[in-house]
């Protein structure tokens, strides 16, 4: 998780909640550090190019949100991919689905 965060911009990625997020992360029993969690954080924090069917309509939707919202949506997102499961997979999508309308509410 380090090694990723490391990248990032000290000024608008600060410190703090790099740490927020690792913790949160390690802290979730879905999260195991696979490669595609890894990938799918490094797109969600700007590091990679986001995948045009999650993370490019995730981005356009929290634009606006509070950066520490942001850190708290990241951390419950991440530990769901690589699960293998297909239920976890049927749940991403929904969750892209149904964003945007929650957040225009």
């Amino acid at each position: 998780i380090y090694e990723s965060l490391v990248k990032m911009d000290q000024f608008a990625f600060t410190f703090s909640m790099q740490a927020r997020l690792a913790a949160d992360l390690v802290s979730d029993p879905d999260y195991v550090g696979n490669d595609e969690q890894i990938a799918n954080m490094k797109m969600g924090l700007g590091l990679r190019k986001p995948s045009e069917n999650f993370w490019q309509p995730v981005g356009e939707a929290t634009g606006n949100m509070d950066p520490e919202d942001k850190v708290n949506l990241l951390a419950h997102i991440v530990p769901r991919f690589g699960s293998g499961n297909p239920e976890q997979e049927v749940a991403l999508e929904t969750f892209v689905t149904g964003l945007k309308p929650a957040i225009a509410v």
